[in-house]
């Protein structure tokens, strides 16, 4: 029985659902689980995946390693957390050792359906939670913020809330990955229409504008390029209709307009609740300080930037310790060089997950689903990244 289910299949899947738990979980990033569990849990994946792992791609060891010196210089000028950066180095030592053991078209092929899974009960808990109000208050938790919380294991609901968060920290994480799922299903040579329309479905719900956005860029992409894909257009107009409508259409479930499409956006230089004044941030301010204070301090430290908590120090007044531009954070917590080899990173992927065609569609793709969050330790991002690099292989597992 225990062979039956450790196959080699079994333990690929599994290895990947651990790399994308433990970079967006909501317990693992809120710090609900003992600090030793999670750092035993990411040991374990790091020596699971060293077995018979040994002959590393060059290309792949080369920008891995030139990626961890940058860090850990930074690490120590700044004077950041040790402990912290020991973690983060096996996470990121896993991701390598990851890309070195499995082919891109392995991951691809494992990520969808890991997430077509987790998106199939959000769907089914998403509508239970809307249908039930009162299943909110079913095994409820807070987190270190006194927010509270339902948890199905598989689908975490924030009390008061109707995002689809599915087990992510936030809606924003959520669609981020359902994005990537989105665009590795639509890139097959026959995509499921069933796993399209379920992500689309967990997309719209999670109520995300960048999830949006980057919704559509993926539909440019593929919807009109592909014959086959062209028949579902009538439905995807629907969808996008659907889109706009929907936050009329069911405004009494909504707790307020910030939960709506585009709700955020219309909140960014007014606030109703506080007046037209920037002391209480929205989302969208936020974003909008992540980009404009996080370069003000890259330009201020090019070198070596500031160090991951020293940046959070430097911006909490803007960003509430949320600096959500992964791209931009490269650069100001650890300077210029590292940010350079990340956007190599996501550059080379982007040629290769577009056959060369739409990588700069692709490229802005990975900048937008990355800049509502902030990824900068999330382990799966560095998959990507080392998967750019492990260039002279990658093309023949295609």
């Amino acid at each position: 029985m225990i062979k039956i289910l450790m196959t080699n299949k079994t333990i690929k899947l599994l290895i990947t659902f651990i790399i994308i738990y433990f970079s967006a979980g909501f317990f693992v990033t809120n710090d609900l689980w003992p600090i030793p569990m999670i750092v035993s849990v990411v040991c374990a994946l790091f020596f699971v995946l060293l077995y018979n792992n040994y002959k590393l791609n060059y290309n792949l060891l080369s920008f891995s390693l030139l990626l961890l010196s940058t860090m850990w210089i930074s690490l120590i000028l700044n004077e950041d957390n040790l402990l912290v950066y020991i973690y983060y180095t096996v996470g990121y030592l896993s991701a390598v050792l990851y890309v070195n053991k499995y082919s891109l078209s392995e991951f691809k092929e494992n990520f969808t359906n890991i997430m077509m899974c987790i998106a199939f009960c959000s769907a089914i808990a998403y509508v239970l939670y809307l249908a039930s109000p009162g299943l909110e208050y079913y095994n409820t938790f807070s987190n270190a913020k006194g927010t509270l919380y339902s948890n199905l294991l598989l689908f975490i609901h924030r009390v008061g809330s109707h995002r689809n968060f599915g087990f992510f920290w936030e809606p924003g994480a959520y669609q981020t990955f359902l994005n990537l799922a989105l665009f590795f299903e639509l890139a097959k040579d026959e995509p499921r229409k069933k796993a399209i329309m379920l992500f689309i479905f967990n997309i719209i719900t999670t109520f995300s504008t960048t999830g949006y956005i980057a919704l559509f860029i993926i539909l440019y992409i593929f919807v009109f390029s592909k014959k086959e894909l062209k028949k579902m257009v009538p439905s995807l107009v629907l969808i996008f209709l659907a889109i706009f409508g929907f936050q009329d259409l069911f405004s009494s479930v909504l707790d307020s307009t910030s939960s709506t499409v585009f709700g955020k956006l219309e909140n960014f230089f007014y606030n109703e609740e506080y007046g037209n004044n920037w002391g209480a941030l929205t989302s969208s301010q936020i974003r909008y300080f992540s980009v404009v204070k996080v370069l003000e301090v890259f330009i201020n430290h090019p070198l070596i930037g500031v160090g991951y908590n020293n940046l959070n120090k430097l911006l909490f007044l803007f960003t509430s310790g949320m600096n959500t531009c992964t791209f931009l954070n490269y650069f100001a917590v650890y300077g210029m060089f590292y940010g350079i080899i990340c956007l190599l990173g996501y550059w080379n992927i982007s040629t290769i997950l577009g056959r060369g065609k739409n990588k700069l569609l692709i490229f802005f793709l990975f900048f937008v689903i990355t800049m509502s969050e902030n990824y900068i330790h999330s382990f799966i991002f560095y998959v990507f990244i080392f998967y750019g690099y492990k260039i002279d292989r990658v093309f023949l597992d295609m």
